[in-house]
C-alpha cells in the first residue's frame, strides 16, 4: 500500500494543545532523586504555563542547566489525536488491523531533562 508522510506534533503544537480548554493535560513535577516529591497539576495550561513550556523547548539552553535540587516537569496530553488530525490518520492507518473498539486515544508527553512521570 501507499505510505503517507507523517510528522509528530512539534513541541510548540503540543504546548498549544495543552492550553486548550477542551484538552486533557497535566504537568507532573518532581525533584530528581526525591521520590516523595512527585506532584500532579491538571490542565489546561495557563498562559504563564504555556510561556514557560515554550521556553523549555528542545532548542532551549534551559534543559542543559545544572539540575541538582531543582524541580523538573513533564507535560502529558491525552486525546491529542482529536486536536492533531495527522496523528489520528497515522493511528488509523497503522493500527487498522485492530477492531475500532480496541482503539484508544493518542497520548504525547514532553519533558525537560530529568523530567519523568514516576519512579
Amino acid at each position: 500500500g501507499e505510505e503517507s508522510i507523517f510528522s509528530w506534533p512539534s513541541w510548540e503544537e503540543v504546548v498549544e494543545i495543552a492550553g486548550d480548554h477542551d484538552s486533557e493535560s497535566r504537568i507532573i513535577s518532581h525533584v530528581p532523586g526525591d521520590y516523595a516529591s512527585f506532584d500532579l497539576r491538571w490542565g489546561p495550561l495557563s498562559r504563564k504555563d504555556t510561556t514557560s513550556w515554550l521556553s523549555k523547548g528542545p532548542d532551549s539552553n534551559t534543559s542543559a542547566n545544572n539540575i541538582t535540587g531543582k524541580r523538573r516537569e513533564t507535560l502529558v496530553v491525552n486525546d491529542i489525536d482529536r486536536f492533531y488530525p495527522p496523528l489520528a490518520d497515522w493511528m488509523h492507518d497503522t493500527f487498522r488491523f485492530l477492531p475500532n473498539w480496541r482503539m484508544d486515544d493518542g497520548q504525547v508527553s514532553i519533558a525537560e531533562r530529568e523530567g519523568g512521570i514516576g519512579p
